[in-house]
């Protein structure tokens, strides 16, 4: 049951697209983790409070490796990714205490040093390019609070923030896009092949027949005429129903749709339609008001 409904957690994770954007950031937290502790070993030494450094330092150790199974729900992920934002704010504005003012001063790391950049990059997957901006000023102003001097080594750090954010954050919105193009072109895919099962079900025998006692029965007139009605309804019918598309109200409108199929649709005993005996893909919207012109005509 539980690996069950882990499973489902995974599959809705990655149903926009950004699943291995996720997997992807999780790498680079311990990449970023790994260089902030070897910035903090190096200048220890230095420190006002170390203790209260390595206890930061844990925090977001801990924080790194438990993040990336905390976010596969993403029910989860708005109120996660406020912590992940709290987390990194709250390390820098530690670091003047632990630090002290005399390191600060010579230019020194803060304690979470470029991991930082992990909560940027997590709001930028979640929220597009205006996530990752809005959490790389949040950061940035931040950093430059706890500065005793604005150095062009900070200005720089959060300059590459804000760069992170909107690249990130674009990326992630080009999947989202991709994604979705991917699951219309399925649907239209399916459709296709659902046409195509049919169209070898039901031979073209059963339409020639039901076509010859459609003239038969004008032909004969008297009662057979009534059964040369019925014929020909059928013929329709089975006619739209072979090469007809039916995406139905809880599926996404596709972005591409088959003209010849909604053309077929409007057939009638009034109206008949001739279309190639193949798909004519035409972008929705415009297959949408060709078939109305056609319609109103």
């Amino acid at each position: 049951m539980c690996a069950t409904g882990q499973g489902a957690q995974r599959q809705a994770a990655t149903r926009d697209g950004t699943g291995s954007l996720w997997r992807a950031l999780a790498v680079a937290r311990l990449v970023l983790l790994g260089y902030a502790a070897a910035v903090n070993v190096l200048q220890w030494q230095g420190y006002q409070r170390p203790g209260l450094a390595w206890v930061v330092l844990a925090g977001i150790a801990a924080w790194s490796l438990a993040a990336p199974w905390l976010y596969v729900a993403p029910r989860r992920r708005p109120w996660l990714l406020a912590v992940d934002l709290a987390l990194g704010v709250g390390a820098l504005l530690v670091t003047p205490y632990a630090e002290g003012a005399a390191m600060l001063a010579r230019d020194a790391s803060t304690i979470p040093s470029y991991w930082i950049a992990a909560p940027v990059i997590a709001w930028a997957i979640q929220w597009g390019w205006r996530g990752g901006l809005a959490a790389a000023l949040v950061e940035g102003a931040v950093g430059l609070s706890v500065r005793v001097e604005h150095t062009s080594t900070t200005v720089g750090n959060i300059f590459l923030l804000v760069v992170t954010g909107l690249t990130v954050g674009y990326a992630a919105s080009l999947v989202r896009i991709s994604a979705l193009e991917r699951a219309e072109a399925a649907t239209l895919s399916a459709a296709t092949r659902e046409r195509e099962r049919l169209s070898r079900a039901v031979h073209d025998g059963v339409l020639q027949v039901l076509s010859y006692v459609q003239r038969r029965g004008a032909e004969i007139g008297g009662p057979t005429a009534e059964l040369a009605e019925l014929a020909a309804e059928q013929e329709e019918a089975l006619r739209g129903l072979v090469r007809g598309t039916n995406y139905g109200t809880s599926r996404p409108i596709p972005a591409v749709s088959d003209v010849a199929g909604l053309l077929q649709l409007e057939t009638s005993r009034a109206v008949s339609v001739a279309t190639p005996g193949e798909s004519v893909p035409l972008p929705t919207h415009t297959a949408t008001e060709l078939v109305a012109a056609v319609r109103a005509a």
